[in-house]
């Protein structure tokens, strides 16, 4: 069920998107109709998660998003009122962990993004190995996504180009089937993660 913050905020950026950006979204037919599922994305710019879930438009997503952001004067109450999960850099982040893998048990969709911060350079990093342990310990389904476009059109630290087209590639779920094999758990979810990562950079190369 949408959250009236997140019901709201979506209209705002699908708008944004479709007259703006004149987004086009492929591979819609890869999204579960239901939860829960791991939406995992790569990221370039400031405003991929809008792009995010524009592009998912079967269920409402629980979005990560730094600890400092919930306390802005500004924007702070924004991430309560979209039901956004803190999470921070510098401490243990076992509270929220738990909150995804509870959500993911309740049924509920995650937006992430593996590499865990913005690219510079627009080329796809190494992800996380929290990635992968989330996909193997909740079994969710992962689903790929690649964001063409947003790194010119948004650019960190650089002016908003207006009227810049915005590309969205969703892929299958990734089977992680391979994953169950291995004993070590670190080695578990390196390779978990490793392969979404092959799946968006799947994704990259159908784009470019």
């Amino acid at each position: 069920m949408y959250s009236f913050g997140y019901t709201i905020s979506r209209f705002c950026f699908v708008v944004w998107m479709v007259v703006l950006h004149f987004i086009r979204v492929y591979g819609r037919k890869n999204l579960p109709k239901k939860g829960p599922f791991i939406f995992a994305s790569n990221h370039v710019s400031l405003g991929d998660p809008p792009i995010v879930g524009v592009a998912c438009n079967t269920v409402p997503l629980h979005f990560l998003a730094k600890e400092e952001l919930f306390y802005g004067k500004r924007w702070g109450w924004w991430f309560t009122w979209t039901k956004c999960i803190p999470i921070s850099r510098d401490k243990n982040n076992f509270k929220a962990t738990k909150e995804i893998l509870a959500k993911l048990k309740e049924g509920r969709a995650i937006g992430l993004f593996p590499e865990g911060t913005r690219s510079e350079t627009g080329e796809l990093q190494e992800a996380e190995i929290g990635v992968g342990f989330l996909a193997v310990k909740s079994k969710a389904p992962v689903i790929p996504m690649y964001i063409y476009g947003s790194k010119k059109a948004l650019p960190v630290g650089g002016p908003y180009r207006m009227g810049l087209p915005i590309k969205v590639y969703i892929g299958k779920s990734v089977d992680l089937s391979e994953a169950e094999k291995i004993s070590d758990r670190r080695q578990k979810y390196r390779f978990a993660s490793d392969k979404i990562m092959q799946a968006i950079a799947s994704l990259k190369r159908q784009a470019e």
